[in-house]
């Protein structure tokens, strides 16, 4: 079993999964080396290869492994908290949350950053009045990002230029890095 620690992953964020090897003879073969500044093979994500480092592997020689911690009943009320703020907003089931969760080596460092996401999407709501489902989704994309590619307006545009929609992008990047108020 090769141990990986997921780095960045494109829809979803800094998630560290344990994954093994897909019967593949020579998995480092496969994969490309981390070099700063370098455009990744695209689609492919960054794992934490133990004993060689960072490296682009493409997801499909990829498995998730069971789950590496059994979760509190306080995660879970914590998790079950932030779904219900986010409602359909967040795509995934409670119980696919609960299982993804089971697989972090350190699962309340991401649920904290779930529950951030979670408060700073709901204040945005609130102080946008997004009653409108379409810019309620496009705002909850929007603090999604700023999680995992940055809080700062060129990065979010960059990574999705549909966050055109949303005025003002640069203060919700404020308010997800806490430089603003959490109150709407």
């Amino acid at each position: 079993m090769i141990a990986a620690l997921v780095l960045a992953l494109p829809a979803a964020v800094f998630v560290a999964i344990r994954f093994k090897r897909l019967n593949e003879p020579s998995f480092l073969d496969h994969c490309v080396p981390y070099q700063e500044g370098e455009i990744p093979p695209q689609g492919w994500v960054l794992v934490e290869i133990q004993g060689k480092g960072p490296h682009w592997v493409n997801p499909a020689l990829l498995k998730a492994a069971g789950p590496q911690t059994e979760l509190t009943a306080e995660q879970r009320a914590r998790i079950r908290a932030f779904k219900e703020v986010l409602g359909e907003n967040d795509p995934s089931t409670l119980e696919e949350a609960l299982v993804n969760f089971s697989r972090d080596q350190d699962p309340d460092l991401e649920i904290a950053v779930w529950e951030r996401i979670a408060e700073v999407w709901s204040q945005e709501v609130a102080k946008r009045g997004a009653e409108d489902p379409a810019h309620a989704k496009l705002l909850y994309l929007a603090v999604l990002g700023c999680s995992f590619v940055g809080a700062n307006a060129d990065a979010l545009l960059s990574w999705n230029p549909q966050l055109k929609g949303i005025a003002d992008l640069e203060s919700l990047a404020a308010r997800y890095r806490g430089d603003q108020p959490n109150s709407p």
